[in-house]
């Protein structure tokens, strides 16, 4: 491995970082967008959730699909932003700010499988498959990694072990997260 992908202590730090961010703003814009609608919600580090029962209608299903679009909108920006600057910037130290919002997109539409995420129920509500919008972002988060790390030529252990951090550090957060549920707001 070159001295330009180094795997230390500074690196495993801001993928952890990476991560917690990721994850938090992702969260912290559903809350925000619900907020801004006139629902009260919580908080948590990877949930948020609304704070009494509110009735689904007809009209207030665009708040629904603004509310769950939040989330991945903002996921996806962050992913824009880091894949313009690494397209600029040689710093190696970005990527796990890339990475993240790709692993954290590609798990959620896993888990749709199971249980519809963000984007399969925006998906699924739009009338063009439960798929199609998880897809989607995954191909184009997956097109932003590829392309950097053909650019950067990042070798094959220094992505392996990017990933196997962002699994630990994304594995801690969520089962912490379901185990403590520690409310931020």
């Amino acid at each position: 491995m070159n001295n330009t992908q180094k795997i230390g202590i500074k690196y495993t730090v801001i993928s952890c970082l990476a991560v917690l961010l990721t994850f938090f703003f992702h969260e912290l814009s559903h809350w925000s967008a619900a907020e801004l609608l006139g629902y009260d919600m919580g908080l948590r580090l990877n949930l948020a959730f609304p704070l009494k029962d509110y009735t689904q209608t007809e009209q207030l299903m665009w708040k629904m699909l603004v509310v769950v679009g939040a989330g991945p909108s903002f996921t996806l920006l962050q992913a824009c932003v880091f894949y313009l600057i690494m397209r600029k910037n040689s710093n190696y130290l970005f990527f796990p700010f890339l990475f993240t919002p790709f692993y954290m997109r590609l798990l959620a539409a896993i888990i749709s499988f199971i249980n519809l995420n963000d984007e399969a129920n925006i998906s699924k509500e739009i009338g063009i498959g439960a798929a199609t919008l998880p897809l989607a972002i995954c191909l184009i988060l997956f097109f932003f990694l590829y392309d950097i790390s053909r650019r950067k030529k990042y070798t094959a252990r220094f992505l392996t072990t990017t990933f196997i951090l962002t699994f630990i550090f994304s594995s801690i957060l969520i089962l912490s997260d379901m185990y403590f549920k520690f409310r931020v707001i």
